[in-house]
């Protein structure tokens, strides 16, 4: 099984098939046909819509984040434990970061850690997440990488993206996330799907607070009515019994 956020999507594919095409990164950037030469390609770019929420793939303490260049060139740079390849720098770029994570860089990023599953940023106005391992451009991608930059990062990030989706996230498979079993003659079976934006998570949290308020206070409302209907009511019985008792001594006169 394997763990597919809405960002890495473009992943599917080629964890059913490695030899899909339709991504593009430095291991191809000269094919005809391609996008061409790109200077500076570091990793891999998956397309997704943006403000797609972005999920860290791994535990791991954070050696750079911040923005370079631009506003859409946000980058979180993580150091990791990468299945069958061990200790390797991964970074995120092209993401607007989350407000939970502190700019810093040139791995002087003390306590401050991610967790998988946790979300680091959204895409930004790009359109793509560009993925890639031990980037070798100093301040925000982290320096002293423990391996090399890899040409092709798919078969580390396919490693990562491997096993169930992470505890706690929405649905057991996070927000905009994807649960999937992939192999076989049968192909991908789908498990789970859960795409909404996190703006409509916040509106579907409001409209149900809000509920539960107006509730309450209709509720408190009923309750004073009834109180004072109970009131009326004991005053009313004890003015009936005293005219009773004048009449009654009338009487006796």
């Amino acid at each position: 099984m394997a763990w597919i956020p809405g960002y890495l999507q473009a992943m599917a594919a080629y964890l059913t098939n490695p030899n899909v095409s339709g991504m593009y990164g430095m291991w191809d950037s000269n094919i005809p046909g391609n996008k061409g030469f790109i200077p500076g390609e570091g990793g891999v770019d998956l397309g997704a819509p943006v403000g797609t929420p972005v999920y860290a793939l791994a535990d791991g303490p954070i050696i750079g984040a911040g923005y370079w260049n631009d506003s859409g060139h946000g980058v979180v740079t993580t150091r990791i434990q990468v299945p069958g390849a061990g200790t390797q720098d991964l970074y995120y770029q092209h993401i607007t970061l989350d407000p939970s994570i502190t700019q810093c860089s040139g791995g002087t990023c003390p306590g401050q850690t991610v967790t998988r599953g946790q979300k680091i940023g959204t895409v930004g106005p790009y359109g793509e997440t560009e993925m890639g391992f031990n980037a070798q451009w100093g301040t925000i991608w982290g320096t002293n990488h423990p391996g090399p930059w890899i040409p092709d990062p798919r078969p580390w990030l396919a490693a990562l993206m491997n096993g169930s989706a992470p505890l706690g996230s929405v649905n057991s498979n996070g927000t905009g996330g994807t649960d999937i079993i992939s192999g076989g003659a049968g192909g991908t079976q789908v498990v789970g799907t859960n795409n909404l934006p996190d703006w409509a998570i916040k509106v579907g949290l409001f409209v149900f607070a809000l509920t539960l308020t107006l509730l309450g206070i209709w509720l408190l409302f009923k309750q004073q009515i009834k109180a004072g209907a109970n009131k009326a009511k004991n005053v009313a019985l004890a003015v009936g019994s005293g005219g009773t008792d004048i009449a009654a001594d009338k009487g006796a006169v």
